[in-house]
């Protein structure tokens, strides 16, 4: 599903495609690169206004 992502109160959301995952998390593709995401953060996922869902990032892959 694409969404709004914001992984901090300060940061302008981004769009990001989100593959929710068996085991209850879920893997988020932004589509345009991300500078400071870092493990620990919290990352909300918003459908406009409306928040969808959210957790605490774990694990950042290069996408390189």
């Amino acid at each position: 599903m694409h969404l709004q992502i914001k992984i901090h109160s300060a940061h302008q959301s981004a769009e990001a495609e989100v593959f929710p995952q068996e085991n209850g998390s879920a893997r988020v593709i932004f589509n345009m690169p991300q500078v400071a995401v870092t493990p620990g953060q919290s990352a909300v996922f918003y459908d406009n206004e409306l928040v969808i869902g959210g957790g605490i990032i774990d694990f950042i892959a290069d996408n390189a």
